[in-house]
């Protein structure tokens, strides 16, 4: 350990938390805003302030490009379904789609499926920005915790905390789709689709593919 503490230079207006979440509350309403995606480790009824239930009403909103996983949404949750353009809104907790073998079998541990405290908005584009670090984006951490929130203007980290947002939710949606015909371990294993159907979610204006691929184009 150091024998003494050593302030860090800090560059750019300090904000206090509970301000600094009511600014990115307004900042992801914004009609400049075309993409936010997010992984937040709680987002229950009992999370305090402003950001985390704006956050969780994204979904509803089909004019932009949603996707987000949590640990806890007190129920509210959005799957992905073809032809609609909802945004995603995964509960990790509750994805308990039963696998195939050889990963039939989980460990039961306690702990969280998503620890993660991320928001990112327009990552493909120069004014992305990322908002991450301790703080659980609710106000009871600041005043119990000390918690620590910063604000990335940086397209290059924007687009890396994107792919984690996006491999995360797509993850634990895949898991909270239950498929009854998995079956035993010496069933015909399934194959890809090879009519080319599959491509067709990607063109209709009504499912949310197609605006995933307009935001990734």
């Amino acid at each position: 350990m150091s024998g003494r503490w050593v302030k860090p230079p800090l560059s750019g207006p300090q904000i206090s938390q509970p301000r600094q979440k009511n600014l990115i509350t307004t900042f992801i309403q914004k009609p400049s805003i075309e993409s936010v995606l997010f992984a937040v480790m709680e987002m229950g009824d009992t999370s305090t302030g402003t950001l985390i239930r704006a956050l969780r009403d994204l979904h509803k909103n089909d004019s932009i490009y949603t996707y987000g996983v949590t640990d806890n949404s007190s129920g509210d949750i959005s799957l992905y379904k073809p032809g609609r353009k909802n945004g995603l809104l995964i509960d990790a907790k509750q994805a308990k789609r039963e696998l195939p073998p050889p990963f039939k079998t989980e460990a039961s541990l306690p702990g969280h499926a998503i620890h993660h405290k991320f928001v990112i908005t327009n990552f493909n584009r120069s004014t992305a920005r990322v908002w991450c670090g301790s703080s659980n984006l609710a106000l009871g951490g600041e005043k119990e915790n000390g918690d620590n929130l910063i604000c990335i203007k940086d397209q290059d980290v924007a687009t890396a905390f994107a792919i984690e947002a996006m491999r995360l939710t797509d993850h634990y949606n895949y898991r909270s789709v239950r498929e009854p015909d998995i079956g035993p371990p010496n069933q015909e294993p399934k194959k890809l689709d090879d009519t080319g159907a599959w491509v067709n979610k990607f063109f209709d204006p009504d499912d949310i593919r197609f605006v995933e691929r307009e935001v990734l184009a």
